[in-house]
């Protein structure tokens, strides 16, 4: 009776970059969740990257573009808020 092989499935492309991640974590000492941990700072990266591109699809240019400036509805500067995630207590800049 001969043993069927079954193909080596290559990792996704999310999964090579959680591999990443973890790894450089790892190396710089960072644990993996908590204050300071990698989740709280990838949850922090991706909300900002969400409102950002939130804005720019409201205003309809990009940060620092000229076509903004002296506009009536323009950016003006960011805040910071704390928000729970599931990850623990994230605080974010919020433009």
């Amino acid at each position: 009776m001969s043993e069927e092989m079954t193909p080596i499935e290559e990792p996704s492309a999310d999964e090579r970059l959680a591999r990443d991640l973890v790894e450089r974590a790892r190396s710089e000492g960072a644990q993996l969740v908590g204050p300071g941990g990698l989740l709280s700072g990838l949850t922090k990266s991706v909300l900002e990257t969400a409102l950002e591109v939130e804005m720019e699809d409201h205003l309809g240019y990009p940060k620092h573009a000229p076509e903004g400036r002296n506009r009536g509805n323009s950016r003006n500067g960011n805040r910071s808020k704390r928000v729970l995630t599931e990850v623990g207590e994230v605080e974010l800049d919020v433009p």
